[in-house]
């Protein structure tokens, strides 16, 4: 009987204490979790699949894409399912031309923005312009991050006509680098590609004796009980998150140093960017620089409206593009320059 007593005391003290906790939560503005749901329609089809090493890929074809029934953009892929870089008349002009591959996220591939306004294209029709025969391919897909770059740097070695890379780099990759439970969260708001998203067996770099290991791991976010009713157990999720990444951001250093170093020994030319702009992504991009790797700054923050499509989207927009196809076009050239 009196430990009967004690159990319930200690419940009823329990309870006391999550209900303050919860009102100083509330007190302080925090809230549980609501959803922000973002829509996608496509058509014809999703334009990704699934895929083992890169956990997903994109299709081939012609696609409309269509946010929140507002905003529609036309994407058009090519037979190995990357964003085209040139009208299809001058793709024979490129046969036996060096390459400079592009790797990014969808700031890279360029959503929201049609075919000839990413920043891809945009450089080809420079070189096209001031006869330079090098021929741009926009490697970059939604969601893909250093730990993608890692593996596709794979194939670009057994290119030989590959002469620069390009590797837009954001701050938002770092957790993307490990996968984080914050990324897999951010990804519920996408309520029409969740079935697509439960398919996803995606790569990531984990630490083991200080020494990033690629591993994969499902995409899918689980919440926690009462998550999406109480505000103290988002906020615990949140701190859980702050946690995880708290090295995030050395792991994707090392990952982008392995990346670039395999790169380079095979004599191609790897150009670091920060293409978001923000402090944190320029400081990374600067301490790149400081251990010695070629780097570039596009001096332009994208999170500034006149940059991106707000407030429909955050992506940047044709003038930020326009920005990123002159710097580095500047660069390309003075490296040929260098060269010669």
């Amino acid at each position: 009987m009196k430990f009967l007593k004690n159990l319930l005391f200690f419940l009823f003290l329990l309870l006391i204490t999550l209900a303050t906790a919860e009102l100083v939560c509330r007190a302080f503005g925090l809230k549980a979790y609501r959803e922000n749901p973002v829509k996608f329609d496509y058509k014809p089809t999703l334009p990704g699949r699934y895929d083992s090493i890169m956990g997903h890929v994109l299709l081939p074809g012609y696609f409309s894409i269509t946010k929140n029934d507002t905003f529609t953009y036309h994407a058009t892929h090519d037979s190995l399912g990357r964003r085209v870089s040139k009208p299809s008349e001058e793709i024979a002009d490129y046969t036996n031309s060096n390459k400079v591959i592009i790797l990014g996220c969808s700031f890279t591939y360029g959503d929201c923005l049609e075919d000839s306004q990413t920043h891809a294209y945009l450089l080809q029709q420079l070189f096209r312009k001031n006869n330079l025969h090098l021929s741009v391919e926009n490697w970059g897909v939604g969601g893909y991050c250093p730990s993608h770059f890692y593996l596709l740097s794979k194939n670009i070695l057994k290119d030989t006509s590959v002469k620069y890379v390009v590797i837009n780099y954001s701050r938002i990759h770092n957790e993307r680098t490990i996968c984080g439970r914050n990324w897999r969260k951010s990804l519920v708001k996408y309520t029409n590609q969740r079935k697509y998203q439960k398919t996803l067996n995606v790569p990531y770099f984990a630490l083991e004796n200080e020494t990033p290991v690629l591993k994969y791991k499902p995409l899918e976010y689980h919440f926690l009980p009462f998550q999406k009713d109480l505000a103290l157990v988002e906020y615990i999720d949140q701190l859980y998150c702050k946690f995880e990444t708290r090295n995030a951001a050395a792991i994707t250093k090392q990952v982008l140093q392995l990346t670039i170093d395999s790169l380079q020994q095979k004599g191609i030319h790897v150009i670091l960017t920060s293409i978001t702009g923000d402090e944190e992504s320029n400081a990374m991009v600067h301490s790149m620089a400081k251990s010695g790797y070629n780097t570039l700054l596009y001096g332009i923050n994208t999170g500034e409206n006149r940059y991106n499509f707000n407030p429909i989207d955050g992506h940047p927009n044709y003038r930020a593009n326009k920005i990123f196809a002159d710097s580095l076009y500047s660069r390309i050239t003075s490296l040929q320059n260098t060269v010669r």
